[in-house]
């Protein structure tokens, strides 16, 4: 029996640090629901993905560039140490 990959023709157009939807939601601890109307806020500037199969795959850099400019970040990012000041009396 011979089965034919889905995504044959589109292999060559997915990149290198390709990510799903499924990875993006884990990545960023966002729901489904914030994923998609993420898509509404800038849709010119949302990563264009490239359909494979069933899946959808984005470039990671891509998606963490486009969230991070809305305050999210990925799980295993460094946090930088908050300074504080006081003064004492």
């Amino acid at each position: 029996m011979i089965t034919l990959n889905s995504c044959a023709g589109n292999a060559h157009q997915l990149p290198e640090d390709k990510i799903s939807n499924k990875e993006i939601l884990a990545l960023l601890n966002i729901k489904h629901q914030e994923f998609s109307s993420a898509r509404k806020w800038r849709p010119e500037d949302f990563p264009k993905g490239v359909r494979c199969g069933q899946s959808i795959f984005y470039s990671k850099k891509e998606v963490i560039e486009f969230f991070g400019r809305y305050g999210y970040k990925p799980k295993d990012a460094q946090r930088k140490p908050i300074l504080v000041a006081a003064k004492i009396r």
